[in-house]
């Protein structure tokens, strides 16, 4: 990318909404090359310019999928429902739809960003291994950003990802198996994630997501991982991540998984710890770190929050320079009235476990 890129893309930065800057910048991006330009898209997805000048080089190819590229928004914040000139893109080109069979694809399992598949889910039904080789392979995956699997023995689910390698940012994987899956395969396979639900038992002797972002852990947990995770964080393998979700489940001893990364993950900022009968060994360890004073969305409602306990969130919270935005503990069982009503005070933005 060369100085007058930089400018111009500073530019939009600035005036995201200026078209003539769009226009510009998109008539630049169509001197890249379609390899250059799909390298800038999967590392740039929200780059609108930049679908421009894809959907201007498909339609010199003759490509139906241009119409759609210019048509669709980029990744929606739910999955959304198509629109009539959607569907009827969709109706008159269905290979577009591959797998998904034309129309008929739930919009719980697929959603379009750009003109490709943004989001695919197998949340619903079991699938066999040949269906995802297919859908790997099909060219509405080209840009495929977010996966939630289920249903497939995961020893299937490496094989087939290790040899597509999606640029995918998002993976919930979830399987209860009897045996641990190794993710080393996994990792090298998917390098950009930013987003990692791991529900499947897992083993990893080294962490290698650089980018990771949120990481939500449940019915993984084997004693090797816990450790694997502990060491991870004591080297910094988590040190961007902003939010974790823990599923201590029960008779699981997580609390050195959460101690250290409350410890080593200073960009911390979203916790949120789930059910189980470890609950308040957890409260303890966050009510005992420094960690407590920058998260802006706390949850420990799995279990009743003790008078000990609550106490002692209500001496850290006060000390706090600003209020928790978001706050959410389970207050049923304390028989004080008063200091119920000191925790679900105005100033701690207390949200109700109900």
């Amino acid at each position: 990318m060369d100085v007058e890129h930089t400018r111009l893309r500073r530019a939009l930065d600035a005036d995201p909404h200026d078209p003539e800057l769009q226009a510009r910048y998109a008539r630049q991006l169509e001197h890249l090359g379609p390899g250059a330009l799909e390298a800038h898209l999967r590392q740039y997805p929200d780059d609108d310019p930049a679908w421009l000048a894809w959907a201007t080089l498909l339609e010199a190819e003759g490509d139906a999928r241009a119409a759609l590229v210019r048509l669709q928004p980029g990744a929606p914040r739910a999955h959304r429902l198509l629109d009539s000139r959607e569907r009827a893109l969709l109706a008159e080109h269905p290979a577009l739809s591959g797998p998904f069979g034309g129309l008929q694809a739930s919009r719980h399992r697929l959603g379009w960003a750009h003109g490709y598949w943004h989001h695919v889910s197998n949340w619903a039904a079991s699938q066999p291994p040949s269906w995802w080789e297919d859908l790997y392979a099909h060219p509405s995956a080209r840009f495929l950003r977010s996966l939630h699997v289920r249903w497939l023995a995961p020893e299937e689910f490496v094989r087939v990802t290790v040899a597509a390698r999606p640029p995918l940012r998002v993976l919930r994987w979830q399987e209860e198996h009897p045996e641990p899956v190794a993710l080393d395969a996994i990792q090298a396979a998917l390098p950009d994630l930013e987003q990692l639900d791991l529900w499947v038992p897992a083993i990893c002797d080294t962490w290698r997501w650089p980018a990771l972002r949120a990481l939500s852990l449940n019915i993984c947990w084997t004693p090797q991982l816990k450790l694997d995770l502990v060491r991870a964080a004591e080297r910094g393998a988590f040190a961007e991540l902003e939010s974790l979700e823990l599923w201590p489940g029960f008779d699981q001893a997580t609390e050195p998984v959460l101690a250290a990364f409350l410890a080593r993950c200073p960009r911390l900022t979203h916790l949120d710890v789930r059910g189980g009968n470890g609950l308040p060994e957890l409260e303890q360890v966050l009510l005992d770190s420094p960690a407590l004073d920058r998260l802006r969305f706390l949850s420990m409602s799995g279990a009743h929050v003790s008078e000990a306990s609550a106490r002692r969130y209500l001496e850290r919270l006060r000390a706090r320079a600003t209020p928790i935005p978001h706050l959410r503990l389970n207050l049923d069982g304390l028989r004080d009235p008063a200091l119920r009503r000191s925790l679900e005070s105005t100033p701690l933005r207390f949200q109700s476990s109900r």
